[in-house]
């Protein structure tokens, strides 16, 4: 996952919100 957070780091900040909501939890 982290190899995705470096090319897609706009999908990071994504995750981070979703993290916050408490609405997606990690499955990796």
């Amino acid at each position: 996952i982290e190899h995705l957070l470096e090319t897609k780091p706009e999908l990071h900040s994504q995750l981070k919100k979703l993290y916050r909501r408490g609405a997606v939890r990690p499955r990796y």
